[in-house]
């Protein structure tokens, strides 16, 4: 099973950690230091367990900054929205639309500091008003 997590963060990071002991997964994020830290299997953030693992433990992990290749053939979808996250403003900017995009057309789980939402993939057709 192909899994996309859309942002490197803690929670992001810590979920995309934990499912790739089992499954493969894409991290995806804007920032391309995060990125490289991934690929060098390295936290972009001070956090001992996390280190190890990415050290020591055999993961299907791999981290982009192309959409495409995160989101094709995937099976779900996890966003990791920021703490300060704000729908209004994070949707509308053009390099982080295509986690909403994509997460309405596949299962998808959105996880933020405050909680967590799952739902099945959209019905409506790709190009369709948001619900």
């Amino acid at each position: 099973m192909k899994i996309a997590v859309a942002g490197i963060g803690y929670v992001g990071l810590s979920v995309a950690v934990l499912l790739a002991q089992r499954h493969d997964v894409v991290l995806i994020d804007i920032e391309p230091g995060k990125v490289q830290h991934i690929i060098s299997r390295t936290p972009p953030f001070d956090d001992p367990e996390i280190a190890r693992y990415l050290r020591e433990v055999p993961l299907r992990l791999h981290a982009t900054l192309n959409p495409k290749q995160a989101y094709e053939g995937a099976d779900y979808v996890v966003v990791a929205t920021p703490t300060d996250f704000d729908p209004v403003v994070y949707t509308s900017a053009p390099t982080a639309t295509m986690p909403f995009s994509m997460s309405r057309r596949l299962p998808a789980i959105v996880i933020s500091s405050t909680g967590c939402t799952m739902r099945p993939p959209s019905t409506q057709k790709p190009d369709a008003p948001r619900e």
